[in-house]
């Protein structure tokens, strides 16, 4: 039987995974993301990076048939997943990133209630999940779980 308690979310979620402070520079989510995506796909071809829908970015139109095809408010911006023949331990091979940035202010992102709740889910769930500004510190996050990205040539 479902009691109220069962039902009940907090107003004001905790994050349950690692949530990085803003490092002061003045880069927007956009900007961050990108370089993140375009580092590991240069450095590092046998890891896959992708960017997840955001319903927030989409007409209503759009938004109605998002909902539909399974779109799920709240999800990390990125995936990363990797070959456990590329890994180097026995841990995940997936993972999820949450890219913050600045505003045309200078004002920091921050996670709303609807992302730290449904990255709590995959946390709960013993899935990677961390949400960053610096994407040297996503990288050293990813290679921390054994994310194959080499270092850049110099």
């Amino acid at each position: 039987m479902t009691t109220w308690a069962d039902l009940e979310t907090t107003l004001a979620p905790e994050p349950e995974f690692p949530v990085e402070q803003p490092d002061g520079v003045h880069l927007s989510e956009l900007e961050r993301q990108a370089w993140l995506v375009s580092y590991i796909r240069k450095t590092s071809p046998k890891v896959l990076i992708y960017a997840n829908a955001n319903a927030g970015k989409r007409g209503m139109g759009a938004q109605h048939q998002a909902r539909k095809e399974g779109l799920l408010a709240g999800v990390p911006d990125l995936t990363v997943a990797w070959s456990t023949e590329d890994a180097h331990c026995a841990g995940p091979t997936v993972a999820w990133i949450e890219v913050k940035g600045t505003d045309a202010k200078g004002h920091p992102g921050k996670l709303s209630a609807q992302q730290i709740e449904t990255m709590n889910r995959l946390h709960r769930s013993g899935q990677a999940v961390a949400c960053f500004f610096s994407a040297k510190s996503a990288i050293a996050w990813l290679r921390s779980l054994g994310c194959p990205i080499k270092e850049p040539l110099t």
